[in-house]
């Protein structure tokens, strides 16, 4: 599990950071149950005294949403700092665990190889970190803080949309895996054609001695084919 590797070797030492993140996230989600509360407010406004609904409800719901923003942008901030120091840690890592490899290992290992653990992987990671605390945590959070909300201002309506919300999100999971299978395949695809172009690069000039270029063309031709 890449789980707790990270909080060993990066998260643990941002703990700070962390429950920072956290705040701003509990601080969006807040923001965003205050919307339904400011609607509720005018909507209730509007029927008693429709003067103060007017003058007060655009004020409220504009602080709202700047409240929200400011809170957004910390976020996105704090999070992005971990992600950063997430790849930090683990390169300063990777490149200590590299440096101190058998050469038997090393000769196995291309350079372009192991430098690209360094650019490619670790940047997929990076984004990885921050999705996961921009975008699923911070759902996570809001739909907990709303959803208390929506509890204290009707418990019934808010248990039938619960018990009516899973039906509905069963398609988008299913779309959702087929879109993650198809991703899965394209990698594959990817990783194969990588592969095989490497390989056909690096006997090229073999190739050219003796004269084998439309036996690498008709071995490459499945794999564009595949693509």
């Amino acid at each position: 599990m890449i789980a707790p590797l990270l909080w060993t070797l990066s998260l643990k030492r941002q703990s700070g950071l962390l429950a920072l993140a956290g705040l701003f996230m509990l601080a969006t989600a807040a923001g965003s149950a205050a919307y339904a509360g400011a609607v509720r407010f005018v909507v209730g406004a509007l029927g008693a005294d429709p003067q103060l609904a007017l003058m007060w409800g655009p004020l409220s719901l504009a602080g709202i949403a700047l409240f929200r923003a400011s809170a957004i942008y910390g976020q996105i901030m704090s999070v992005n700092r971990i992600g950063q120091n997430v790849v930090h840690d683990l390169q300063r890592e990777m490149f200590a665990k590299l440096i101190r490899a058998n050469s038997e290992w090393r000769r196995q290992h291309p350079p372009a190889t192991l430098t690209s653990l360094f650019v490619a992987d670790l940047s997929a990671l990076r984004e990885g970190v921050i999705r996961v605390f921009s975008n699923f945590t911070r759902d996570i959070a809001t739909i907990l803080v709303v959803g208390a909300y929506l509890f204290y201002l009707d418990w019934a309506l808010a248990l039938a949309i619960c018990l009516v919300y899973p039906v509905a999100f069963a398609p988008v999971e299913r779309l959702g895996r087929r879109l993650r299978s198809a991703a899965s395949t394209v990698l594959q695809q990817n990783e194969r054609l990588s592969h095989h172009l490497t390989r056909a690069f690096e006997i090229d000039p073999f190739a050219k001695a003796f004269g084998l270029e439309p036996f690498l063309e008709k071995a490459a031709a499945p794999v564009f084919r595949d693509r």
